[in-house]
């Protein structure tokens, strides 16, 4: 499980409220967002906040609860029947006493949760969205808010396996932060209502998750809560005013439908972080509304004049980052093709993949033997080859890559649809060795250094490595030298120059044509004459702190080393010893 993050510095961000302990994000963040006026971006120091109390638009404080709320709706749960599919999953990032981590829930009277992911890193409080199967989101971390240090970070799931993957990019802007989004069924593209760049207004737009960045359409003139997209496009929000408005997605003009009747602010303005989305099978509106005395509540809104009906209780459960899951494939279109294989000869990235068309519906029903599908294929989103296979056969083609790591997708068509991808991954070409397990470095009395190593059998991916070549560097105390290039031994020898007494390391680095391998470094060694005096030495290298022979006089275990350490930094040290 990995991770990218950014923090960025600017207007601060202040979530006040904490979760209890065995339901906290790590770091601790908070479920409630503040409606208001914007700050300007000028950097504000904690000082400042602390001493004239001022706080951004993002500003969180637990609304006050009382036994006996003042705030009361007159929407009771419908015990009649919905007109909503009690069979359609949803997905929600959930937040309860006890529960942290994205759930899976049913639109019933009685609301279960099913942990599809535990999720303690954070939440999904600045949008989400699925994209190829993956689930994408933005948690925003306030954890050194009151020091001017926001935290944005990009997280992924993988839906098939619910694993966060890695991902190679990073937020760089405020900007992709939103306050709620949602996915078109059809186009899969995400909308949403986001902050500025500069965090003094929010804006609707359209995020590319893959690559972190975003468009910009128009102004918002409401603050969303809840967002969802129908089946032909049309796209509605609930604000945090509680009325229903539809938002034409090409010029971003609000156009009010009708009063919900839910009433989700406290008296200070402040309310809960909440939901939704609408199922793209009936259209229906589902709002995960939680009120200022805590109480959460799924509802269905009326796309024509934004009335609610109760579905069922959440009970004090805070529900964000709400998406429906679409089936994979329709009924009558073709299940997912298998058996995918792939043949390349040594480094060559023209080959040869094959795979077995499915022969059945993605519902079971058997496929006609004599009605040819279509099919695609797919190397990391880009097309490598196309045509036509009959049902349970075998089809291969040729095709011609990029080197590296290739990410196949087949997909089978006929006239009900297509099928769900069928996914392969193959490393193609040279690939990169692995570095050497070990660099032996013997230094005689006459200067003469003589290197070995042990030749790479397995590259970085398990992929070709070929006939390797190396590339050989001395390391001293004042200069790093590259000695040697495109060697084909495994060994090495030079006679050092006489000097007085220095540290030296070889590092080699295995090449196989366009790959390198990471450099692998022996252990170092001390040769020379003594020292010429007067003589100064401020340690400023491990060379330099490797030329001494360190005596340790109360053999205690405390002495003098070389720190070598990224986050601490590097220097010649003496630890510490509280009884010595």
């Amino acid at each position: 499980m990995k991770q990218k993050s950014t923090f960025l510095l600017g207007t601060l961000l202040s979530l006040l409220i904490s979760l209890p302990t065995n339901a906290q994000p790590e770091p601790q963040s908070v479920l409630q967002i503040r409606s208001g006026n914007l700050l300007p971006t000028e950097f504000i120091s904690a000082k400042k906040v602390v001493s004239n109390n001022i706080l951004s638009v993002f500003k969180a404080k637990m609304p006050k609860t009382q036994e006996k709320s003042t705030m009361q709706t007159n929407h009771k749960l419908n015990t009649q029947h919905l007109l909503v599919n009690p069979k359609q999953c949803i997905w929600g990032n959930v937040v309860t006493d006890n529960l942290l981590g994205v759930y899976s829930f049913f639109p019933t009277q009685s609301i279960d949760f099913t942990e599809l992911a535990p999720f303690k890193k954070g939440l999904l409080n600045g949008g989400c969205g699925i994209v190829d199967d993956e689930l994408h989101c933005i948690y925003v971390d306030d954890t050194y808010a009151a020091y001017g240090v926001l935290g944005v970070t990009h997280y992924a799931f993988n839906t098939d396996t619910w694993e966060l993957i890695e991902q190679s990019l990073q937020p760089k802007s405020w900007n992709v932060i939103a306050t709620e989004t949602a996915i078109d069924p059809k186009t899969g593209e995400v909308f949403g209502e986001f902050y500025s760049a500069n965090l003094k207004s929010l804006e609707w737009g359209v995020i590319d998750y893959r690559t972190l960045t975003r468009t910009t359409i128009a102004k918002a003139e409401h603050s969303y809560i809840a967002l969802g997209i129908t089946n032909d496009g049309r796209a509605f929000g609930v604000a945090d005013d509680g009325n229903l408005y539809q938002i034409d997605r090409t010029t971003g003009v609000e156009t009010l439908k009708g009063s919900t009747g839910i009433n989700v602010k406290d008296e200070a303005e402040n309310h809960f972080y909440q939901t939704g989305e609408i199922d793209p099978n009936t259209n229906e509106f589902y709002w995960a509304a939680k009120t200022a005395n805590g109480n959460c509540t799924l509802y269905t809104v009326d796309l024509n004049d934004g009335h609610v009906t109760a579905v069922g209780s959440m009970e004090k459960a805070t529900v964000l980052g709400m998406v429906i899951p679409m089936p994979k494939a329709a009924a009558a279109a073709p299940n997912v093709a298998t058996d995918l294989q792939t043949q390349f000869n040594g480094a060559s990235t023209t080959g040869y993949i094959s795979f077995k068309a499915p022969e059945t519906q993605f519902d079971g029903t058997t496929l006609a033997t004599n009605k040819p599908l279509s099919y695609t294929i797919t190397a990391n989103n880009k097309q490598v080859a196309t045509g036509t296979v009959l049902p349970g056969q075998v089809a291969q083609t040729s095709i011609q890559v990029e080197e590296g790591m290739n990410h196949f997708i087949v997909v089978t068509t006929n006239e009900g649809g297509k099928s769900p991808k069928a996914k392969y991954e193959k490393y193609i070409g040279n690939d990169e060795p692995l570095p050497l397990d070990y660099v032996d470095l013997k230094i005689d009395d006459t200067r003469k250094a003589t290197v070995s190593w042990d030749k790479p059998t397995q590259g970085l991916h398990q992929g070709y490595i070929g006939n390797l070549t190396y590339n050989v560097y001395r390391f001293s105390s004042t200069d790093t030298i590259k000695v040697a290039s495109n060697l084909t031994a495994t060994t090495f020898t030079e006679t050092l120059p006489e000097t007085t007494r220095t540290g030296y390391a070889y590092g080699v680095q295995a090449v196989n044509t366009t790959q390198c391998s990471k450099i692998t470094v022996s252990e170092y060694k001390v040769t020379g004459n003594v020292f010429d005096t007067p003589y100064f030495d401020d340690f400023r290298n491990k060379n330099d702190a490797l030329i001494y022979t360190i005596v340790d006089g109360n053999d205690d275990g405390f002495t003098w080393r070389w720190y070598d350490d990224e986050e601490k930094g590097r220097a010649f040290r003496y630890s510490y010893s509280r009884n010595n």
